[in-house]
């Protein structure tokens, strides 16, 4: 049964919102981090920079984030961000591009990822789990839900339709991330009956935010080990999650682009792959999508399909028969030597539906030597593995709706 809780989460104030909450940090150039800390005072930016861009060096980590704790109490001092006064959920819509995703946002108990009811499906990174940890601790709050997926069930489907007839609370656009609702969900009846519903459900899965769930069981592990007559109900036992239903989430693809060819002209590249592959030139992106041992490539203002050879396929096993998996078995390791996807500095990864015209780009420009196109994940691919525990290359799955910082905090302060 899942844990799947309401909690006082924090919203920004419904009249400012679209200025309160931030895009992902990466997103932003330095030019448009600096207009935008200049430009909105009540930035949830604020809280995750506390202090100009080129002031970066002469502050520790340690100290950048005392810095964005004192920034959020300051915000919410100001009226930027309001604390619900009893435990919600929050439903959400994002409207984007012609998509609408619809999904419940609660706190999820870390003892639903240690019993294997939360399931993952990408490894992650010890260093980096570590370090957002220790992000967690000083800075004591969930400004982004992990986004997890389920089996949809009918009830609470039902629920849904009903609530989204009403007046969202917050309600806005966002530049590039499309149109947000939010709808708080207080009253004791709906409160009790989801969260009824969701103990019903035994499997969830992880869709993007691996690094940000092993986090947070690591912090709330270490911090019962420091209080051991906890109750269970403290605030570290939990962290933000906003739940899909498996249709309301889309999976796209996760293409890769290179540096270098390992020393190789694109004649002997070429020659290496017709090993292992069926090679035929095209003048524009081909069609890949019939089978998922079959890549396109772009080098040398030139597109190409690589098909894998049918006595090739048959040896694949199960496990290893994801496009990501196969384009490192098959090309990325043995003949480029990229091994380890996670550390190598010759590979990128673009995400999202593929644009065949930034990828040309981006190898036509000189940045990359060639770039690698791979078929999507499917969701029935993505649910097996992480039923069978195994574990994807980086960079496999690429979730939507992508959400911003802000708009639902979790406080992890007793």
């Amino acid at each position: 049964m899942a844990d799947f809780r309401p909690f006082r989460g924090f919203l920004p104030r419904a009249d400012d919102a679209k200025n309160i909450v931030s895009r992902p940090f990466d997103t932003y150039t330095k030019e448009e981090l600096l207009i935008t800390l200049k430009k909105f005072p009540h930035s949830f930016l604020h809280v995750i920079m506390p202090y100009l861009p080129d002031q970066v060096k002469e502050i520790s980590y340690h100290d950048r984030l005392v810095l964005g704790k004192a920034q959020f109490k300051k915000l919410c001092n100001e009226g930027a961000f309001i604390q619900e006064d009893h435990p919600c959920y929050f439903l959400y819509r994002q409207t984007h591009l012609h998509e609408q995703y619809i999904g419940i946002i609660g706190a999820i108990s870390i003892d639903d990822c240690l019993k294997g009811i939360v399931k993952p499906h990408e490894q992650t990174i010890e260093d980096k789990e570590v370090r957002l940890k220790n992000y967690l601790e000083v800075v004591d709050i969930n400004a982004e839900p992990v986004v997890m997926s389920y089996k949809a069930d009918h009830t609470i489907n039902e629920f849904v339709e009903r609530k989204i007839l009403e007046k969202p609370d917050i309600d806005f656009h966002f530049p590039g991330f499309g149109h947000h609702e939010i709808w708080k969900i207080n009253d004791g009846i709906d409160v009790e009956f989801l969260h009824q519903a969701f103990m019903q459900l035994n499997e969830i899965y992880i869709a993007d935010g691996h690094h940000r769930t092993a986090s947070s069981v690591l912090l709330g592990e270490e911090k019962r080990k420091q209080l051991p007559n906890y109750s269970g109900d403290e605030p570290f036992n939990y962290f933000m999650a906003i739940l899909f239903p498996h249709h309301q989430i889309r999976l796209r693809e996760f293409n890769r682009l290179v540096h270098d060819l390992n020393g190789l002209s694109s004649i002997e590249f070429l020659h290496r792959l017709k090993k292992d592959f069926f090679v035929e030139e095209y003048s524009e992106m081909p069609d890949i999508s019939a089978h998922s041992a079959c890549f396109a490539l772009y080098m040398e203002h030139t597109w190409y399909m690589l098909q894998m050879k049918p006595e090739i396929y048959m040896r694949v096993e199960e496990k290893d028969a994801l496009p990501t998996q196969m384009l490192t078995d098959y090309i990325l390791s043995p003949i480029l030597e990229i091994h380890d996807l996670r550390k190598d500095k010759r590979i990128a990864f673009i995400g999202g539906k593929t644009n065949a015209q930034i990828l040309q780009q981006k190898v036509d420009s000189g940045e990359f030597k060639a770039a690698f196109v791979v078929n999507k994940i499917t969701i029935p691919q993505f649910k097996r593995f992480a039923d069978n525990g195994w574990f994807m290359p980086p960079k496999s799955t690429y979730f939507e709706p992508k959400l911003l910082n802000g708009l639902v905090i979790y406080s992890l302060e007793r």
